[in-house]
């Protein structure tokens, strides 16, 4: 069996699946972190991130954190009656949409940079004097 040869954290993820029940997680001897708000809200803001890294519009960079919103309250809610260890929290919820919220932003900020940048660029190239290569005479 693994949690036989598995040392540490893999024993008792092992004793966690070897469970035919709900378990205790405290009853397994394990501390038990005193808040996942921060994991939540850096990983839901990677997720925004990527999805907005994936649009080319504002309306669908709009769709994708609508879709990526419902999804996080749709994997929360589940992990209640799917799973043993986890249950449905509403600050894990709040700490999903915060995390979306701050993805959302780091791509709003980024694209309107990027566009300024570009804008500003372009404008240079327009007011600069031409640069004439050199006519060869016959």
């Amino acid at each position: 069996m693994l949690s036989d040869r598995a040392p540490g954290a893999l024993q008792r993820l092992s004793r966690r699946l070897d469970a035919s029940e709900r378990v205790d997680v405290r009853a397994l001897g394990e501390a038990t972190p005193p808040s996942d708000t921060l994991v939540h809200v850096i990983a839901w803001a990677v997720v925004m991130v990527l999805v907005g890294l994936a649009t080319w519009s504002w309306r669908s960079l709009v769709a994708g954190g609508v879709g990526v919103a419902v999804l996080s309250v749709l994997v929360e809610v589940a992990q209640g009656p799917l799973t043993a260890t986890r249950n449905t929290e509403l600050s894990d919820i709040a700490a999903n949409l915060a995390g979306i919220t701050a993805g959302l932003l780091v791509v709003i900020t980024w694209s309107l940079s990027w566009s300024l940048l570009a804008g500003r660029r372009e404008q240079a190239d327009t007011t600069r004097a031409p640069v004439r290569s050199p006519r060869v005479e016959r």
